[in-house]
């Protein structure tokens, strides 16, 4: 991605930086099933399929299309990641996950204010796409702490046969 290096910005208390393979063992070990519960993709069969998937999204990232980041504590401890998606596109969808013992710290909320910060900064729209299970309560909690539009929620089946109930939220760009 031109003109970014290793470090994307920083946050209070968090690291963001662009994907790499420097994680890989703590992305495939902590994307559990318990973690995408209620989120796409499923959890990862092998340390090879999420090499593969992270791949992808790094060669995307290094295209232009979207944003792969690794989400750091202080202590440069993995405790998750975030993607926007469709850098080129009117709209750009985001999205994040944690580690589970990372959970209810104020990571979620720091980490995504910080993307949404950094997208109207060099990517901006008027608003990004959120998309949330309505099971996910603790995801609908963090986007409602940004100033936000509910939209409709679509069912769908992942090909693993897991029913998602998404909901596409509007996170606003309130500097536009």
């Amino acid at each position: 991605m031109k003109g970014f290096k290793t470090i994307m910005f920083k946050t209070q208390n968090l690291k963001i930086i662009k994907a790499t393979l420097d994680y890989i063992n703590d992305y495939y070990k902590e994307f559990t099933d318990e973690i995408c519960k209620y989120q796409y993709p499923d959890a990862f069969s092998s340390i090879n399929d999420a090499k593969e998937l992270l791949g992808y999204f790094i060669d995307e990232m290094n295209q232009g299309n979207m944003l792969e980041l690794m989400i750091l504590n202080q202590n440069d401890e993995f405790i998750g990641s975030m993607e926007a998606f469709g850098l080129k596109e009117d709209e750009i969808e985001v999205g994040l996950w944690l580690k589970k013992d990372s959970h209810g710290q104020g990571y979620g909320y720091e980490a995504l204010r910080g993307l949404v910060d950094f997208l109207n900064k060099h990517y901006p729209r008027p608003y990004y796409i959120y998309e949330v299970d309505e099971r996910n309560l603790a995801s609908i909690h963090l986007v409602n702490k940004l100033k936000n539009e509910k939209g409709n929620t679509n069912a769908i089946t992942t090909e693993s046969g897991k029913m998602l109930r998404l909901t596409a939220f509007r996170i606003l760009n309130e500097s536009i």
